[in-house]
C-alpha cells in the first residue's frame, strides 16, 4: 500500500488528491509506455466513470495495474523479439552517411494498430512482386492526420523483416537540412550500400567529386543509374520508401522531384519506389504521370479497420448526430489535431470523447 500511496503522489502533480488524464499519461509515456497500454490502465483504475482516479481507486486497482504493466513489457519483448525494436543506424561508406530515423520509426509503428490496413499492404506487396511490367512507383497520397505515416513504418518494418527493402527516408518539415535533395539522395545511397549487394562495390567506381554534387539530377545519376546497372537483379524487387514528400523543404521539393519523374525510368525495373505526400498541387504535377492511391477517412475500408479496433462502434455513423454533439466533436477533433495530449490537460468530461478521436487519427 506504501508503494501504491508514493505512486499516486508522484502522478498527481497538481496535488488535486485525483489523477488527471493528462497526468497519467504523462507519467507513463516518461516511462515508455504505449498510448494504448495508458488508455487500458486509467479504464481499469477509474472504476466509477467519473473521469478521474481517486486514491482508493488506485490503491484498489494497484495490483491490476502492476499486471499491465508486466503485460506491457512483455509485449515490448515479443516486439524486439519480432525485429520492431531494429536499430536503423548504418555506418557512413564511401564519405555517405544514413540519416538515422530508428526513433521516429519506432514511434510511429508503436501506433499501428494490430490487423488494420491490411488491404492496403496486401496491395503494394501485390504490386511490390508484380512483374517487370508494374509501375516502378507506388503513391499513396491522403490528407493530414489519416496515417500515412503510420502505414509506412510498418511497411518498412515488414519489408525490412522479409529483406525487401533496401533504402528509406521520412521527410520532416522541422529538419529541412536533412531532407533537401542532395542530403535525401546521398543518405538512400548509403543505405543500398550496406543492403543491396554489389552496389558498394559499384559505386566506388565513382568520383568522389560527383558523390559531392549538389545538383540533384547529376547526383542522381552518378548515385543511382550508372551503378544499380552494374549490379546483379536480386531475385524478387527491392524498395525504396519516401514518407511524406510534401514535407521537404520548399525549394528543393520541385528539383527533387522532377528529377525522380524523369529519371525513374533510366533504374532497373527490379527498384521500386514507395512514396507518400498529401494532396499538394506543386506535387501532383510533378508526378502527374503516376496515379496515385488515396487514403481517405470516409471509405468503407477505413470503417472496417475501425471495426476491428472498436467492434461495432460504427453503428453510431449511421444514426443521427444532433447538432450539440456533432459541434463538440468537432471542437474536440480540432484540439486533437493541433495539441499533444501529452501538454494538455482536457476538461474531464470532453475526455472520452477526445480518445476516441485520438485513437481514429491514428488509425487514419
Amino acid at each position: 500500500m506504501d508503494r501504491a500511496n508514493a505512486m499516486f503522489d508522484s502522478i498527481d502533480t497538481d496535488k488535486s488528491g485525483t489523477i488527471e488524464p493528462a497526468e497519467l499519461i504523462m507519467h507513463f509515456l516518461s516511462l515508455g509506455q504505449e498510448h494504448d497500454t495508458v488508455s487500458r490502465m486509467f479504464t481499469v483504475l477509474d472504476t466509477n466513470k467519473d473521469g478521474s482516479i481517486s486514491r482508493e481507486e488506485f490503491v484498489d486497482g494497484f495490483d491490476k495495474l502492476q499486471a499491465l504493466d508486466k503485460l506491457a513489457a512483455d509485449q515490448r519483448a515479443k516486439r524486439r523479439a519480432e525485429g520492431r525494436d531494429v536499430d536503423l543506424r548504418l555506418d557512413v561508406v564511401h564519405g555517405l552517411e544514413a540519416h538515422d530515423f530508428t526513433d521516429l520509426w519506432h514511434e510511429k509503428l508503436a501506433a499501428h494498430l494490430a490487423g488494420t490496413r491490411e488491404w492496403a499492404f496486401k496491395e503494394i506487396f501485390a504490386w511490390l512482386d508484380a512483374t517487370s511490367d508494374a509501375a516502378q512507383l507506388f503513391w499513396l497520397m491522403g490528407g493530414g492526420g489519416v496515417g500515412k505515416s503510420v502505414l509506412t513504418a510498418e511497411l518498412l518494418h515488414r519489408a525490412y523483416r522479409s529483406n525487401r527493402v533496401v533504402a528509406w527516408h521520412f521527410c520532416r518539415h522541422d529538419n529541412p537540412q536533412q531532407s533537401s535533395p542532395d542530403a535525401l539522395l546521398r543518405s538512400l545511397a548509403a543505405m543500398l550500400c550496406a543492403r543491396l549487394p554489389g552496389y558498394k562495390q559499384a559505386l566506388s567506381e565513382v568520383s568522389a567529386e560527383l558523390l559531392k554534387s549538389t545538383d540533384p539530377k547529376e547526383l542522381f545519376a552518378a548515385l543511382f543509374t550508372a551503378p544499380l546497372q552494374k549490379v546483379k537483379d536480386p531475385e524478387t524487387p527491392s524498395l525504396i520508401i519516401l514518407d511524406a514528400l510534401d514535407e521537404l523543404p520548399k525549394q528543393g521539393q520541385k528539383p527533387l522531384l522532377s528529377v525522380i519523374a524523369a529519371q525513374l525510368s533510366t533504374l532497373p525495373k527490379w527498384l521500386r519506389l514507395f512514396v507518400t505526400s498529401r494532396e499538394e498541387p506543386q506535387i501532383k504535377v510533378a508526378l502527374a504521370r503516376f496515379k496515385p492511391k488515396e487514403l481517405r477517412a470516409d471509405e468503407a475500408k477505413n470503417r472496417a479497420d475501425v471495426e476491428v479496433r472498436y467492434p461495432g462502434s460504427t453503428a453510431c455513423f449511421a444514426t443521427p448526430i444532433d447538432t450539440m454533439a456533432l459541434l463538440t466533436m468537432t471542437i474536440v477533433t480540432m484540439v486533437m489535431l493541433t495539441m499533444d495530449i501529452r501538454t494538455v490537460a482536457l476538461p474531464t468530461k470532453l475526455y472520452w470523447l477526445y480518445r476516441l478521436c485520438f485513437y481514429l487519427q491514428w488509425l487514419y
